[in-house]
């Protein structure tokens, strides 16, 4: 609005150089807009000392422009005295000084209060990223701890099965994280372990009373292959003796026909 305002100020010299209805309609446009204009930044204003800037400018400028109509016609037509036109244009003036003053002011506080507003911005930036940082600093400290606690609970199970070798223990863990997934494979691991010694143990057992069993019925067979091969010497020892006996008994036919007739042959 300054530099619409400063446009209407150059409209008024651009009058007083050549005076006619153009140029004065020209002005009277510029100031009713600039009024216009005022309106619209008053209804964006917030605060009570620029409220009132607004409306001194208002005010200076309808009692500028009252002048200008009230004037204008009059230095048209050149009707109005030299001294007269010169006092009405010095009045005109310093309202127009006025109202460029309260412009500045309004400008300046308008500056002011934006930087104001800046500041404030940056102020809550800054806070906003400390508050951020600090929040993603807890909650990176506290997925932290969680992980070192999980994995202080995981090194602890692993540390107890190496000391007690004991396959039937199991880690206890409820938490639903990337170390659950470890710890069960762990867990499944003695698990497994547990399931193939119990069977290599019984596997083992069974082969130990079937060794046993062979051994057994190996003994005895060669126990009873030494009472059969001692049966049958016994029996060659039999058959030999019956034989030597026949053998003994019976006499050559050549002795037998030399003995006289009558003569009972007797074996001692």
């Amino acid at each position: 609005i300054v530099a619409k305002y400063l446009n209407t100020r150059i409209s008024v010299y651009q009058f007083l150089r050549t005076p006619n209805n153009e140029t004065a309609s020209k002005v009277i446009d510029n100031l009713e807009k600039n009024r216009q204009d005022l309106a619209a930044l008053k209804s964006n204003i917030k605060r009570e000392e620029n409220l009132k800037r607004c409306d001194a400018v208002n005010s200076l400028m309808g009692q500028y422009l009252d002048s200008f109509k009230a004037l204008s016609p009059k230095i048209i037509s050149n009707s109005i005295p030299k001294e007269e036109q010169d006092k009405e244009l010095k009045k005109m003036v310093d309202i127009g000084a006025n109202i460029q003053k309260h412009l500045d002011d309004l400008k300046e506080s308008a500056e002011k209060g934006g930087k104001e507003i800046m500041a404030s911005m940056e102020h809550i930036l800054a806070i906003s990223f400390l508050i951020s940082f600090l929040v993603a600093f807890a909650v990176n400290m506290l997925i932290t701890r969680n992980l070192l606690h999980s994995i202080q609970i995981l090194k602890e199970g692993i540390v107890s099965f190496v000391q007690t070798k004991d396959l039937r223990q199991r880690i206890a863990y409820d938490n639903k994280d990337e170390i659950r997934e470890m710890v069960n494979e762990f867990n499944m691991l003695l698990e497994n372990l547990e399931h193939t010694i119990k069977d290599a143990k019984h596997t083992s057992g069974e082969n130990a009373s079937v060794s046993h069993e062979l051994s057994s019925t190996s003994i005895q067979i060669g126990r009873n292959a030494e009472d059969s091969s001692r049966i049958v010497e016994d029996a060659i020892k039999e058959i030999n003796a019956i034989k030597g006996f026949i053998e003994d008994t019976a006499a050559p036919e050549s002795f037998i026909k030399d003995i006289p007739p009558g003569v009972l042959l007797i074996k001692q």
